[in-house]
């Protein structure tokens, strides 16, 4: 709060903060503090939104601004957009891809502002679900490598470089599995 004061900072603009801001600090700027969150509110609410996706089946992701509020991703929407999860995508690759509409977002967000208008927005309905940091923990083994599912939801959902990747355990010894489609990028990479 003091450096908003002594800044005269009137817009705080967040790009998937990891602590919750404080009712003070919202107020101390007018409400006009919004976050850039990658998961559609309120189903994926928190963190590892594109991990979950892949691994819950989803057909695509969604980038969403959205006002802040201290109840963890629950301030009213702004904008989304919404992208489809192909059959090679990893976590990695969405990623990239929800920069992209994250850009596009923050800036109708900073017309409005810049313009004087007033930002449309929409409540959130319903509480969905708040995945933790740790809601991650203990989902990367592969059980059973004769489940093609769990091996491919697995291995796409876990590649995000340079965090361990999706793994098997054979003989007491841990083996990583990555994307074939990352292993093809690598090799005709290198000819």
């Amino acid at each position: 709060i003091h450096v908003i004061k002594d800044k005269k900072i009137d817009v705080i603009l967040s790009v998937q903060h990891r602590w919750i801001i404080s009712k003070n600090i919202i107020e101390e700027v007018n409400g006009y503090a919004f976050n850039t969150h990658f998961g559609k509110l309120p189903e994926y609410r928190g963190e590892h939104g594109h991990i979950h996706a892949i691994l819950n089946g989803e057909k695509s992701v969604t980038t969403t601004i959205h006002f802040i509020d201290p109840k963890v991703d629950m301030g009213d929407i702004i904008a989304e957009a919404v992208i489809p999860i192909n059959s090679d995508d990893t976590s990695w690759s969405l990623w990239h891809k929800a920069v992209s509409g994250a850009v596009k977002l923050n800036k109708i967000l900073l017309d409005y502002i810049a313009m004087d208008e007033i930002i449309p927005h929409k409540k959130v309905i319903g509480k969905g679900r708040l995945y933790k940091r740790k809601s991650i923990e203990g989902l990367k083994e592969i059980v059973s490598l004769a489940d093609f599912d769990e091996v491919d939801k697995k291995s796409r959902a876990f590649y995000y470089p340079p965090h361990e990747p999706a793994y098997f355990i054979l003989k007491n010894k841990k083996y990583y599995v990555s994307p074939k489609a990352l292993y093809h990028e690598n090799v005709n990479g290198m000819n």
